[in-house]
């Protein structure tokens, strides 16, 4: 009898037997108990400042113990407020010169540290959500809006 068919062992835990049970081993997935279902994580940077906590980096389970895994965000505690920052690709300035033929869009993608569905969980759960985008310009058009420079 093959005690790890079906295997009970959630989020990418191992699953191993004897004769009598089965057994997971969740290292390495960020989740505990018995079918690897119980997230080692807290589910925001508010319950890590509850628990004493102060501005840094922490690993945080937006779901819980659902299907997302956790994900590495920053959380900004000050005495009103916490905030929690999804780190992306676009940190640094860009420094772009204008085309030669005005026409040509400049696209930028961010790729965040989170996928949809982690980000979606996070925006479902948040008081207040926003993101900023500097824009600095010389000479240069803005948002394409003919006689703007």
């Amino acid at each position: 009898m093959d005690r790890c068919l079906p295997n009970y062992c959630e989020h990418g835990g191992e699953c191993s037997q004897s004769w009598s049970t089965f057994y997971c081993d969740c290292t390495g997935t960020g989740y505990t108990g018995a079918t690897c279902h119980n997230s080692r994580y807290r589910q925001s940077c508010e319950t890590y400042k509850h628990t004493g906590n102060t501005s840094g980096f922490f690993s945080i389970d937006p779901d819980g113990s659902g299907p997302q895994g956790p994900l590495l965000v920053y959380c900004n505690m000050t005495e009103d407020t916490t905030w929690t920052i999804i780190q992306h690709n676009n940190t640094k300035e860009t420094k772009l010169r204008g085309s030669p033929n005005h026409n040509e869009p400049y696209i930028v993608s961010f790729n965040y540290s989170a996928n949809v569905k982690q980000l979606q969980t996070m925006i479902n759960s948040a008081e207040h959500c926003e993101q900023e985008i500097g824009y600095h310009c010389k000479n240069s058009r803005l948002l394409n809006t003919p006689g703007l420079y």
